[in-house]
């Protein structure tokens, strides 16, 4: 029934303190049920600066360089097996030193992702099953084909929207059910 920081929060509480400003308050980060909270990525892998750590032993890169900035070693390299697979780059993987520093600079900025509350994404689902529902069964399989690519990149839209402001939402079942709307219409309009 201990709380123990992760890496990254500990590494941001102690740069906070280093330069004198007071830390976020843990409880006003928001999290998922199972308490666990999304990292908001500030690029694809290998956007955080890195740096061999042969130039730094061997004084190619002067200890100034590095004055006033928070600095993490970790492997960099083919065979450690510490990389993983993340949204940014569903291809490249992002070394896990890398994903702790997007973490820690998440801290930094105070820019944490939060989903859309589960009963407004309900609520959203059905306006948009409502509407399918009657535009699929009133227009043409043709002109319902059109209906549905429109509502499709409208709710598509609408995600980013909410993405630019911090809030995610699911994109699958929304998606799922217009898509099973058109079918079951189309199905309906040939019996």
């Amino acid at each position: 029934n201990q709380i123990i920081d992760s890496f990254a929060r500990t590494i941001y509480q102690k740069y906070a303190s280093s330069i004198g400003i007071e830390p976020i308050d843990i409880s006003t980060i928001p999290i998922d049920h199972w308490h666990r909270t999304h990292i908001k990525y500030k690029g694809e892998p290998f956007t955080v600066e890195h740096i061999p750590y042969y130039l730094v032993l061997f004084g190619e890169i002067p200890a100034e360089y590095f004055r006033d900035k928070i600095v993490l070693l970790g492997p960099y390299t083919v065979g450690i097996s510490d990389y993983y697979f993340t949204p940014m780059a569903r291809e490249v993987p992002m070394h896990g030193i890398e994903i702790h520093a997007n973490i820690i600079q998440q801290f930094i900025h105070g820019e944490f992702l939060q989903e859309v509350y589960f009963q407004w994404q309900v609520l959203l689902m059905i306006v948009f099953g409502v509407v399918a529902f009657v535009l699929f069964y009133r227009y043409r399989p043709g002109i319902s084909a059109l209906l549905l690519l429109t509502l499709l990149g409208g709710f598509l839209l609408l995600c980013y929207w909410f993405s630019q402001r911090g809030f995610l939402m699911s994109l699958l079942y929304p998606m799922l059910l217009l898509v099973t709307q058109y079918v079951a219409a189309l199905g309906h309009q040939f019996i």
